[in-house]
C-alpha cells in the first residue's frame, strides 16, 4: 500500500503543465528534499530539467527559503561548468526550479561504473571542476558540498558543478557550520568541527573527489558520520602511490596538497590548483613545491627556504638537533604517561576486586545494543527507547537546514 501511495505522489506530476510551460514528463532523479524531472519547455521546444521541493517541506519555512536560495544562486552564476538555471518559483502550491537537462551521467556512476579514471582524465575533470568553483569564489560563495554525486558528465565530455542547496556566502556569519553538513567522506576538517569557513573547504574536498577518481574510494571510511568526521580531523590519507602503483608523482602531490589538514598549507585559491592540473597536463614543472611526503606544516612552521647555499651543512645540524631533542621530550612524556597509567589500572583493579558489592553488579550488568535514532522524531524515539528499558533525555537543540524540527540529528 505504500509503496502505491508513493507511486501515486510521483505519477500525480506526470503530464503537468507549470505555468503552461513547462510540461513534466517522467521522474529521473530523487534527493532528500527534491526530486528531479525530466520536461519539455513548450514555448522553446527543448528538453528541461524540473526539480520540485517534496511534499513533506513544502510548508516548512526553512526547507522553502533554502529551495529558493539555490535557485537565486545558481541564477547569478554563468559558467560553462555551472548548470544553468532558466527559471523557478511557486506553482499550484509546489516549488520549483527549471534549469538545463544534462543527458550524461554523475561522476559517481562514472566510477561506480569504469574504477580509476586514470590521472589524465582525473586531472581534466577536476581542471573544469575548479573554474566551475573559481566562478563562485569570485562570487564569494562556497559549495560546501562537493561529491561525486553533485558532478555531472554530459555527452560532450564537459563538467557541471550542481545542487548548491548548502551553499553558503564568505561575508556571512552563518559559514561557521553548527552541526555537520555535507556529505560526511568530502568534510574538511574545519567544516568537520564547525569551525567558520572560507573557500579552501572547498579546495579539499575537491582533493578528495580527485583521490576518489584515482582509487574509485575515498580515503576514510568508518562506521558513522563521526568516525569519518573524526579520521577528516586526525588522519591523513593513505598516499595515492600505495594504492596506485605507478602514478606520476606530481598528481600525486597536488592531490596531497590539496588535502592538508591546515587550510593554509593548501593551494591558496582555485587558480593555483588550476595552474598545477595545467602544469601537470602540459608535462611542465608544477608551481607549487610542497614535500607532500612529510607534510607541509611541518616544513612551514620552521622556515626552511631554497637556496641555502653555505649554510646547508649548519643548518641541517641544527634540525638534526632540533628533532633529536624533540624526540627525546616526547619519548620521555610516553614513558612517563605509560608509568601514570599503569599505576592508575593497578590501583583501580584493587579497588574492584576488594568491593564487596562487585560480584553482585557484575552479575546484574547487562549489555544493550542502543538502535539508531538518527533522523527520528523525538516522541517517537522515546517509544522505541522504552522498549529497550531505557529513558531518553532531551540534553540539547540545535538549528537545522536539513532536518524537520523535533527530529534527532
Amino acid at each position: 500500500m505504500e509503496d502505491n501511495n508513493i507511486k501515486k505522489q510521483i505519477n500525480r506530476f506526470i503530464g503537468l503543465k507549470i505555468k503552461n510551460r513547462y510540461e513534466i514528463i517522467k521522474r529521473i532523479a530523487s534527493g532528500g528534499m527534491a526530486d528531479v524531472y525530466l520536461g519539455t519547455d513548450l514555448k522553446l521546444g527543448r528538453k528541461i530539467a524540473v526539480k520540485i521541493l517534496h511534499d513533506a517541506y513544502s510548508n516548512n519555512k526553512s526547507f522553502i527559503a533554502r529551495f529558493k536560495k539555490e535557485a537565486q544562486i545558481l541564477s547569478g552564476l554563468k559558467h560553462p561548468n555551472i548548470v544553468n538555471i532558466y527559471d523557478w518559483g511557486e506553482f499550484e502550491d509546489l516549488y520549483f526550479i527549471v534549469m538545463e537537462y544534462l543527458s550524461g551521467f554523475s561522476l559517481k556512476e562514472i566510477i561506480n561504473k569504469k574504477g580509476s579514471l586514470g590521472p589524465n582524465v582525473t586531472a581534466i575533470y577536476a581542471l573544469q571542476v575548479c573554474k566551475a568553483l573559481e566562478t563562485a569564489h569570485e562570487n564569494n560563495l562556497i559549495h560546501r558540498d562537493i561529491k561525486p554525486e553533485n558532478i555531472m558528465i554530459d555527452e560532450n565530455d564537459t563538467v557541471k558543478v550542481t545542487d548548491f542547496g548548502i551553499a553558503k556566502f564568505t561575508f556571512s556569519d552563518i559559514t561557521k557550520t553548527v552541526n555537520i553538513l555535507g556529505t560526511a567522506h568530502y568534510l574538511s576538517p574545519e567544516q568537520a568541527q564547525g569551525k567558520l569557513l572560507d573557500h579552501r573547504t572547498d579546495i579539499y574536498s575537491t582533493g578528495i573527489l580527485m583521490y576518489e577518481m584515482l582509487t574509485s574510494d575515498v580515503p576514510f571510511r568508518g562506521g558513522s558520520s563521526i568516525d569519518i568526521s573524526l579520521r577528516h580531523i586526525s588522519e591523513k590519507p593513505q598516499p595515492l602511490s600505495t594504492i596506485y602503483p605507478g602514478i606520476p608523482e606530481d598528481i600525486e602531490r597536488i592531490i596531497m596538497r590539496c588535502l592538508e589538514k591546515y587550510p593554509d598549507d593548501r593551494y591558496k585559491n582555485m587558480a593555483e590548483l588550476q595552474k598545477d592540473l595545467e602544469n601537470f597536463l602540459k608535462g611542465s614543472p608544477l608551481a607549487s613545491s610542497v614535500d607532500f611526503k612529510n607534510g607541509a606544516r611541518k616544513f612551514k612552521d620552521l622556515k626552511i627556504t631554497k637556496g641555502l647555499s653555505s649554510f646547508d651543512t649548519s643548518i641541517e645540524k641544527a634540525l638534526k638537533k632540533y628533532f633529536l631533542r624533540n624526540k627525546i621530550i616526547i619519548y620521555s612524556l610516553s614513558a612517563t604517561l605509560i608509568i601514570i597509567l599503569g599505576l592508575f589500572l593497578l590501583f583501580l583493579s584493587m579497588f574492584l576486586i576488594n568491593n564487596k558489592n562487585y560480584e553482585a553488579l557484575k552479575s546484574q550488568a547487562k549489555n544493550v545494543i542502543v538502535p539508531d535514532l538518527e533522523n527520528t522524531d523525538f516522541e517517537s524515539a522515546k517509544n522505541i527507547i522504552s522498549e529497550y528499558g531505557l529513558t531518553l533525555q532531551l540534553q540539547q537543540k540545535i538549528n537545522s537546514d536539513i532536518y524537520p524540527e523535533n527530529y534527532i540529528i
